[in-house]
């Protein structure tokens, strides 16, 4: 499972947004995500592992990765995982990195909804990976991550190999919500 940061901002067919939930500042609430919230997450999360299962199997790599995104729901920034879900089709088995149709939604949402610390960082990682010009709204993981995991996520990953699953393997230990996207 060797996802290059490269192929996870593949473009595609931008189309508008749909389904999608009010932007707020990005921050999580100080009291935690609203409960709600991480139960409609852990359900919206749930379906897309359970489709790519039964389309691709269940050792298809999307399995895996919205496994991590259902642990991820109680632990990231649950309101914009669950808006950047509803940005696309939860018929077919897709990740924020081919989202397809949902690749205009993502971007707005991202423009809107995502920490800056985490924006930043996603910039300085790609500009030194070689991809300056990368857009995060369709990067996997790391845009759902808490705003206070950056200074951290910025340490462990300063030698990381440029791709998520590098980056997942160099900060599991210091960034505890990526050690569910670790490879199995």
């Amino acid at each position: 499972m060797h996802r290059s940061f490269v192929a996870l901002f593949a473009l595609s067919a931008l189309s508008a947004c749909v389904g999608s939930v009010a932007p707020t500042n990005g921050q999580l609430d100080p009291d935690g995500p609203d409960p709600e919230a991480i139960d409609a997450c852990v359900a919206l999360a749930t379906t897309f592992r359970d489709h790519c299962a039964a389309s691709n199997g269940s050792t298809d790599e999307r399995v895996h990765l919205w496994n991590g995104y259902v642990a991820l729901c109680r632990t990231g920034n649950t309101d914009l995982l669950l808006a950047s879900m509803q940005c696309m089709d939860s018929t077919q088995c897709r990740a924020f990195s081919d989202a397809n149709e949902g690749n205009a939604c993502l971007d707005a949402l991202h423009a809107s909804m995502q920490p800056a610390p985490i924006s930043h960082w996603l910039e300085g990682f790609c500009s030194r990976c070689g991809s300056p010009d990368c857009p995060v709204g369709r990067a996997e993981i790391i845009p759902y991550l808490p705003a206070s995991e950056e200074p951290s996520l910025a340490t462990c990953s300063a030698s990381a190999a440029c791709t998520i699953d590098g980056v997942v393997a160099a900060c599991g230990a210091s960034v505890p919500q990526l050690t569910p996207f670790a490879t199995p």
